[in-house]
């Protein structure tokens, strides 16, 4: 069901510009992501460089949050979704 979500967001977006972007979106937005302020989307011009900075940006979660989720990064498309479950890293 949340992937689906993903796809028709990241679907509209991807109908705004003319030149390929590619997004990493974070799954939810735990209690730690909303203290920090952290941002929910971020968009690259480049595929590659999209994957690298998600696989990074999951690593620091979860090395950096609570403990009490786990982050993953899971491709959509030409997009990246770091998706959150129950239980620490």
């Amino acid at each position: 069901m949340f992937l689906r979500i993903v796809n028709a967001i990241l679907k509209v977006i991807d109908l705004k510009g003319q030149t390929m972007e590619y997004h990493v979106v974070v799954e939810k937005m735990c209690g730690c992501a909303k203290r920090k302020n952290m941002p929910q989307i971020k968009t690259f011009d480049d595929k590659e460089n999209a994957h690298r900075i998600a696989r990074a940006w999951a690593q620091e979660l979860n090395e950096t949050f609570c403990g009490k989720h786990a982050f993953d990064v899971v491709a959509v498309d030409n997009n990246f979704v770091i998706a959150m479950s129950e239980g620490g890293y």
